[in-house]
């Protein structure tokens, strides 16, 4: 049987991630699995989130990832949002480097992330990011502390890139299915796992 593919949406916050892999989903012929990290933390309650538990999302998060791997073992196809940074490279090629992985970066300028976050209302304590990132714009300088931003796209590329202040979410997702069905063998992945 042949592996599983897995396209990861790789990028900050607000960049449009959540929104193209809706699209992705919806436009694909194929059954591919797809449920965002956003829904996946839902089964806490928001007054969890609130009291702000200790490594809470870091359990979350890891259990998010594990039940990915989980998911392409049994045969599923998988569309998934990521930030994947050098911080945290290593733990998503350990977890998925036998797949065949699609690497799409998707990105939009600073400003556009931050009005996008500005009109969210399911964020908590976001913001503060979003303004520490401005400054580190400003100042010129990237901070690998501060993976929603730069971090995020600093490695050895993508199978596609995508601007989602340019293209529409429909668009953006053709784009993606013109991959799948023209690029057999993507190759981003194994470039960041080296």
């Amino acid at each position: 049987m042949a592996s599983p593919r897995i396209v990861f949406l790789n990028g900050s916050p607000s960049a449009g991630r959540t929104t193209i892999a809706r699209a992705l989903h919806r436009h694909l012929d194929e059954p591919f699995w797809y449920l965002s990290l956003d829904d996946f933390r839902a089964g806490y309650l928001e007054a969890h989130w609130r009291l702000r538990t200790p490594r809470l999302f870091p359990r979350v998060l890891d259990g998010w990832e594990r039940s990915l791997r989980e998911l392409a073992l049994a045969g599923n196809e998988l569309i998934a949002e990521t930030i994947i940074t050098p911080d945290t490279a290593r733990g998503y090629t350990d977890l998925f480097g036998e797949f065949t992985v699609y690497f799409i970066g998707i990105r939009c300028p600073l400003k556009i992330a931050q009005e996008r976050e500005a009109d969210r209302s399911d964020r908590i304590d976001r913001m503060d990011r979003m303004d520490r990132m401005d400054r580190m714009d400003r100042m010129d300088r990237m901070d690998l502390d501060t993976p929603e931003f730069y971090a995020v796209h600093a490695h050895s590329g993508y199978d596609l890139e995508i601007d989602s202040s340019v293209i529409s979410p429909d668009t953006a997702a053709a784009r993606i299915i013109e991959l799948l069905k023209s690029q057999p063998s993507p190759s981003a992945f194994g470039r960041l796992a080296r």
